[in-house]
């Protein structure tokens, strides 16, 4: 992170800039590598004698913290009834929710009215109590 600093604080040219740019992936590179490890450890505690580091979790939290919306919004009720999950990055599974979103706008569940449906029940008849239940239970979907 010194480097990173240092550079920051100097003259910026194009050498700097590749620089910093090879600097700053290796870091991240090594903290992301050093995090999945002892994250790692940490899901394994009870299969293994072996203890994580959770000062090193602590640290990596602070400059590798990010808000990973879909993992609370797959569990809202109204998640592809009207909307999907906007992703916020670019991790594989947000790659995969893009392109279920995009599946799901062109393929919209729609509500029809249940007139339409009056052909296939030909002969059967209703009482009001199941009409009325039928026209409920379709407009709670809207």
């Amino acid at each position: 992170m010194q480097g990173v600093v240092e550079i920051a604080h100097s003259q910026k040219t194009p050498k700097l800039s590749s620089k910093q740019w090879t600097l700053t992936v290796n870091c991240t590179g090594s903290m992301i590598e050093e995090g999945c490890y002892q994250n790692q450890i940490a899901v394994d505690l009870f299969k293994s004698v072996k203890k994580p580091e959770m000062d090193k979790i602590k640290e990596n939290n602070r400059y590798l913290y990010r808000d990973v919306n879909y993992i609370k919004d797959k569990k809202s009720r109204s998640v592809y009834l009207n909307t999907g999950i906007t992703p916020k990055g670019y991790s594989p599974v947000e790659l995969l929710i893009s392109q279920t979103n995009k599946y799901f706008q062109e393929s919209q569940l729609e509500s029809r009215p249940i007139v339409q449906f009056k052909d296939l029940f030909k002969g059967v008849e209703f009482t009001p109590q199941q009409k009325f239940a039928a026209i409920a239970a379709n407009t709670s979907l809207i």
